[in-house]
């Protein structure tokens, strides 16, 4: 049977599949008219929605927690270093990775 939802379901999607095509991720910013709320909301109400829907969005690389993914990208970085000079003691003048890891020091 059709329901309203469903076709504010398609319509978001949609939405979301350009995003990723134009942006390269599906990293809406909640600022972003109408379709950063949408994904704010998915990703409060994941227990919600159903299995389908999750795996369309998990499909095309959405990212349930955006902090998550941006700490393991730093962890990332970090590995890397350590593996380049055999320490982690990164100085706070290397861009972006020294500001991060004298933050965690806090």
């Amino acid at each position: 049977a059709w329901s309203p939802f469903d076709e504010q379901w398609s319509l978001m999607f949609d939405q979301l599949l350009d995003f990723k095509e134009e942006h390269g991720h599906c990293r809406v910013p909640v600022s972003f008219p109408e379709l950063g709320t949408w994904v704010k909301n998915i990703r409060h109400r994941k227990q919600e929605l159903s299995e389908d829907r999750k795996q369309q969005l998990e499909a095309m690389g959405f990212v349930w927690s955006p902090l998550d993914e941006q700490w393991d990208a730093w962890i990332d970085q970090l590995v890397a270093f350590k593996e380049e000079h055999g320490h982690c003691r990164v100085p706070v003048s290397l861009p972006g990775l020294g500001k991060w890891v004298d933050t965690q020091r806090v």
